[in-house]
């Protein structure tokens, strides 16, 4: 759950604004069964207002929506957030709603549970949902980039296994301003490594992380992650691996083509792993037994923690060391780290 103070404050403001109106349209859901592919969050963010608007005394003394109240109810019950962030903007955006409630008498109440209106989707297909979610969203709402590429990719699963599962939920656990972090700088690898320009990550450039589709015709200049896929796959589905539980990560290279659905989300958790490594002082520990020798450790404590790190010239500087950083890393691991 993304939204903050500033979303909930401007939808109530939304509503406000039309509450007179003969009806007012929320938007479009749309729906994969009975799962939310878009409009989580004005879902969420409703079921907080109607939350808090069934909790004051006077809509509650006369409450003619009893059955809604118990839905809401109902929705709070079987709904867990495990995301830190999330329950973050849960706990804050009630206490906002709080602030606005003497703004929301019952004709608030009875505009939006009578007057407002969403446009329902509901597509029998995941990969439909996801493709009518891309197609909306390309369109002009404010997402980042890299929710698009989730919907893009996602849609690229013909089936969800356990692993994409699992990589999808750590997806989700990440902070946003990590994927926002992450995905520039894999950006500017991507296309600084060609002399190119590569300084700001928008919609415009999601582009640089769509690839081979497994679906489509081979050509011979992708047949090389073509086979390293299937390989790898293969090994690491093999009965043999339960015994020696060995493990064999696909070799990825920032500056490679990329693979479509799974293996962009097996990339994304990849490099997010490398991500953390090189900005972590203590992983250059582990690299050289003379402490005098450990310079790569010095260096990046020093960049960590010195006082002017926040200034806006410096963390572009940072990001362009960590860009340096997390290519040659990508290409040759820690090897010599001191000396480089």
């Amino acid at each position: 759950y993304k939204w903050g103070v500033k979303n909930v404050n401007q939808l109530i403001n939304d509503l406000l604004y039309f509450k007179d109106s003969e009806e007012y349209r929320l938007g479009t859901l749309v729906l994969h069964e009975n799962n939310i592919v878009d409009g989580q969050q004005r879902i969420v963010t409703l079921s907080l207002i109607l939350y808090e608007l069934f909790n004051k005394k006077e809509i509650r003394i006369k409450n003619p929506y009893q059955e809604v109240q118990d839905r809401i109810k109902t929705f709070w019950k079987r709904t867990e957030f495990t995301n830190e962030h999330s329950i973050g903007h849960v706990r804050e955006n009630l206490i906002a709603i709080e602030d606005r409630l003497d703004d929301l008498d019952d004709n608030f109440l009875d505009f939006l549970l009578s007057k407002c209106q969403f446009v329902v989707v509901r597509l029998p297909e995941i990969s439909e949902a996801f493709q009518f979610f891309d197609s909306q969203n390309a369109r002009g709402k404010d997402l980042e980039p890299h929710d698009l590429l989730k919907a893009f990719h996602l849609r690229e699963i013909k089936r969800l296994s356990e692993k994409d599962s699992d990589n999808i939920t750590k997806w989700q656990d990440l902070d946003p301003q990590r994927l926002v972090e992450l995905f520039l700088t894999l950006y500017r690898v991507k296309r600084w490594a060609k002399n190119n320009s590569g300084k700001e990550f928008t919609k415009d450039n999601i582009d640089a992380f769509k690839g081979i589709s497994l679906e489509d015709k081979r050509y011979p200049f992708y047949m090389q992650q073509i086979i390293c896929h299937f390989f790898s796959s293969f090994y690491a589905n093999e009965p043999s691996r339960n015994i020696d539980q060995s493990k064999m990560e696909f070799p990825f290279q920032i500056d490679q083509i990329c693979i479509n659905g799974s293996r962009f989300f097996d990339m994304i958790r990849y490099y997010d792993a490398m991500y953390n490594k090189i900005i972590d002082e203590n992983e250059y520990k582990n690299y050289d037994s003379t402490e005098d020798e450990k310079s790569a450790y010095k260096i990046v404590r020093m960049l960590n923690n010195y006082s002017n790190r926040n200034r806006t010239g410096d963390i572009y500087v940072r990001q362009l060391f960590n860009c340096l950083l997390i290519y040659y890393v990508d290409r040759f691991g820690f090897a010599e780290i001191n000396k480089v």
